[in-house]
């Protein structure tokens, strides 16, 4: 594996190469892409594109553009191009649709790590005379990726392709679609901005109109549909063919259909109320490889009717989440159709089905993980578990600590525990400017315990490492990318890195927490370590808490549903019982460097806890260690002496 997780972001760079910049759905997984790579990946992303289009400026603001066809037309400036950016440290590549084939040639003939995704079907492939490119994609890429098994199979019989440089990876849903959590309010959006009654049952299709997609096929349904049910209307959201658009146009209004049958155009910037709104998604398309649509409209409950042998998208529409009826058959199409909207328990239970598998398996983050790797990349995923109770006035400032991490961040989830203050609003404020997925959970009463959250964070969580972060807490830049280099080894349960404290104002109040540590030992917090986690137990842990601040650490995702009756009965030393567990069962490592803010409160939950509590929780910890683990005399002569220390502190 390269080196890439391990350096500075400013290091990472990666070329992204799409055929154009036109609004379809290539072109817009390709702008996607650039912008997770940007902004969740940390990558300075330079996009090829061998011709324009209206998202070009879009592209531009995120990335360095570079023009073929305006600026690299010849063959000789184009190799210059890509000696160039060789030059400034580009390694790896991502070449999007066979159109790009004859760039991966010239990128891999430059040592530049290149993977091609396909998406086109073998009629479109020989439609636009790309044959040759496919070969050269078959020949040259480090890797193709798939949608699908079906596009992949299908690819085959226009190029063989070696089997171990050939993977199936769908490439997840790259748009969140606000209205998720507030179906309600589309449906009634959609149905006022169209004038429609409010019991209208809305068919959606969404892309350009034209054979391929099937727009005359999704008239010729509308118009048998329509005859039996008086209450649905049918709505195209997308651009269209000029040449094939204006016979089926014709066909609606000689039916008399024009208020039944709408094609609404682009509609670019408010497709989410479509999607969220309308209660049945058909697919008509002829021939169509894995279309983003599809995701967008499960992922809000609508239920998908399309032709079996289409396209990849069978892999995902089953009896379970659609209907997928004989190819072009129209007679079984209506059929579908009707039944679903004539039954409205099936049609629910459709929809639910269908938004359960994309929250599960169709994040676009693991999709392009997943690219990552194939280009050599080992980002560990790491969510991150943000327990709140009325840290409103620090949340920005938290949650974009963590977003500006230069180490990726997987998920964030977002846990509130009741709060009476805007800790919500604020945190939907942030989530709906972040690349970075961000779930907001809350609690309909307050929980009474944070390690009730930890545990309930850590059950949800779906990465395979743990950053749980205190609200009020904040983290340098490099936290997670230092930290991260403890789990090298592959023994390390837990690492963590040197803290500072600061004031309710953010200002530094100490550099570190030598002065905590330094009566177990005034040099092991002076210099990086990793050790068995026993060992750091029975000599140290045994004493006292040495991890002071869990926002300070990282750990791989366990379960603890096992030990959850007892964390949750601590009040203050439920991070130290949790500490011991884990390093029970592997390693430990820690980084000198002082990359935490623990945000030390004058009136904190610890200092104002009940001293008799906060007292015996300490002994009781102490005690539970001297019991299950061998510490020695000298040791155990550091317990008590802290012991007393903390008598004298909380009571005198």
């Amino acid at each position: 594996m390269l080196e890439c997780q391990n350096s500075a972001s400013e290091s990472r760079k990666v070329l992204v190469v799409s055929h154009d910049a036109h609004f379809h759905g290539a072109q817009m997984l390709a702008l996607n892409l650039v912008k997770r790579l940007k902004y969740q990946f940390k990558f300075d992303v330079y996009v090829l594109l061998k011709s324009g289009g209206c998202l070009e400026s879009e592209f531009e603001k995120h990335a360095h553009i570079f023009n073929v066809e305006r600026e690299y037309s010849t063959k000789k400036s184009l190799e210059a191009l890509v000696d160039d950016l060789v030059i400034r440290g580009v390694s790896v590549a991502i070449c999007n649709t066979v159109v790009t084939g004859d760039i991966v040639e010239l990128l891999v003939r430059k040592n530049i790590r290149t993977i091609s995704l396909i998406h086109e079907l073998p009629e479109l492939i020989k439609e636009y005379k790309m044959e040759r490119n496919a070969e050269l994609i078959s020949k040259f890429a480090d890797y193709v990726i798939f949608p699908s098994g079906y596009v992949k199979s299908l690819f085959e019989t226009v190029s063989k392709i070696d089997e171990n440089r050939s993977v199936v990876a769908p490439q997840g849903l790259f748009f969140k679609n606000p209205y998720k959590s507030r179906v309600d309010a589309a449906r009634k959006d959609l149905r006022d901005a169209f004038s429609l009654p409010e019991d209208a049952q809305v068919v959606l299709a969404v892309g350009y109109a034209d054979y391929r997609k099937g727009v005359d096929i999704f008239v010729e349904v509308a118009k048998k549909v329509i005859q039996t049910n008086p209450r649905v209307y049918f709505l195209w959201v997308g651009h269209h063919d000029i040449s094939f658009i204006d016979p089926v146009l014709n066909e609606v209004a000689k039916s008399n259909l024009e208020d039944r049958i709408r094609f609404v155009g682009k509609k670019e910037d408010d497709r989410d109320v479509f999607y969220a709104g309308a209660d049945l998604y058909l697919l008509t398309s002829r021939e169509d490889p894995f279309p983003s649509v599809v995701l967008e409209a499960m992922d809000v409950g609508l239920p998908v009717i399309g032709f079996r042998d289409a396209g990849g998208f069978q892999d995902i529409v089953t009896s379970d989440t659609g209907i997928l009826v004989p190819n072009q058959d129209i007679e079984s199409m209506v059929d579908a159709v009707n039944k679903v909207l004539n039954d409205e328990p099936l049609r629910l239970s459709l929809g639910r089905n269908a938004t359960e598998l994309i929250d599960n398996e169709f994040g676009f983050a693991d999709y392009v993980y997943r690219l990552l790797g194939l280009l050599g990349y080992d980002f560990k995923k790491i969510s991150v578990v943000l327990p709140n109770y009325n840290y409103a006035s620090y949340l920005t400032e938290r949650l974009n600590s963590i977003l500006f991490q230069s180490y990726p961040v997987y998920e964030i989830l977002f846990l509130d525990d009741c709060s009476s203050d805007d800790s919500v609003v604020v945190a939907q404020q942030v989530a709906r400017s972040s690349t970075i997925d961000i779930k907001i959970i809350c609690n309909e009463e307050n929980s009474g315990s944070v390690f009730k959250q930890w545990a309930k964070g850590i059950g949800m969580a779906k990465g395979e490492y743990i950053w749980i972060t205190e609200a009020d807490d904040q983290a340098e830049p490099l936290f997670l990318q230092t930290v991260m280099k403890g789990f090298d080894d592959d023994g390390v349960v837990l690492s963590y890195a040197q803290s500072k404290q600061i004031d309710d104002r953010g200002n530094i109040i100490a550099t570190d927490y030598l002065n905590y540590t330094n009566d177990i030992d005034r040099n092991k917090w002076q210099a990086n370590y990793l050790r068995e986690g026993t060992r750091e137990i029975t000599d140290t842990l045994v004493v006292k808490n040495t991890i002071p601040n869990v926002s300070g650490a990282v750990f791989r995702k366990v379960d603890i549903s096992g030990i959850l009756p007892e964390l949750t009965e601590f009040r203050v030393a439920g991070d130290w019982f949790f500490y011991v567990w884990l390093l029970r069962s592997g390693n430990i490592a820690y980084s000198a460097e002082s990359l935490n803010r623990h945000r030390r409160h004058a009136k904190g939950v610890t200092l104002s806890e009940n001293k008799g509590r906060h007292f015996n929780e300490i002994v009781g910890m102490q005690e539970y260690i001297l019991r299950h683990f061998d510490v020695d005399d000298e040791v155990r002569s550091k317990v008590m002496r802290y012991r007393e220390k903390v008598k004298r502190d909380l009571f005198g």
